[in-house]
């Protein structure tokens, strides 16, 4: 995405076709209130860099961190291109389950997620002034993989 921004790709919007991984923190804000802002927030840091090896693996792009929640995207491309989006799913999942025992004695609790998959066309631009950011907005649907 920095790419993207600093080559100026999305200046103009630009219309593609988009797979979109959403995972989302499963029982948080339980944990969150157990554990403080700090704990909570090194706990979402720990989280995030441990996904972050199977999204780069797998080509995947960050598009947002909201909250616990972490979008990822692919461009829709051919079948192994394509599949990356469950590869990295899988190896995402793998990855915390590897760390189990890690978590569970740092945190007092082993985190997982719940994913959803959605693909379409979008449009995908640049907006903001005083903070620049690329956007992604169309009818990208939930996606039942076959």
């Amino acid at each position: 995405m920095l790419a993207n921004l600093v080559t100026g790709r999305y200046h103009r919007p630009t219309e593609e076709e988009r797979i979109f991984l959403f995972t989302d923190m499963q029982r948080s804000t339980t944990v969150a209130e157990r554990l403080g802002h700090v704990r909570y927030f090194e706990l979402l840091a720990d989280y995030f860099a441990d996904l972050s090896d199977a999204i780069a693996d797998h080509g995947g792009q960050v598009y947002q961190y909201v909250g616990d929640e972490i979008v990822v995207s692919w461009p829709v491309g051919p079948g192994e291109a394509t599949a990356a989006c469950l590869h990295c799913l899988f190896a995402m999942r793998d990855d915390l389950a590897a760390r189990a025992a890690w978590y569970q004695n740092a945190y007092g609790w082993v985190p997982s997620f719940r994913a959803g998959l959605h693909v379409g066309r979008v449009t995908t631009g640049e907006i903001g002034i005083l903070k620049k950011e690329i956007i992604f907005t169309g009818e990208a649907r939930a996606s039942t993989p076959g």
